[in-house]
């Protein structure tokens, strides 16, 4: 388990990461798998989320 938030922009990269394949340019999103490896890795420390309200910052 990490402690960093992290987002669902970050599963295309992750799996495109794991499997070996260069992920498309323009991702919004970084790969989770610093993380998988050491779940002691520092993440980028926030995740952007949003729904019906807007959107929120999360920390």
């Amino acid at each position: 388990m990490v402690k960093t938030p992290v987002s669902h922009l970050d599963l295309m990269p992750t799996l495109s990461e794991l499997s070996g394949v260069k992920p498309p340019a323009g991702l919004q999103g970084q790969s989770l798998v610093p993380l998988l490896r050491d779940p002691a890795a520092v993440g980028r420390g926030w995740a952007v989320t949003q729904g019906d309200g807007g959107s929120e910052v999360a920390a």
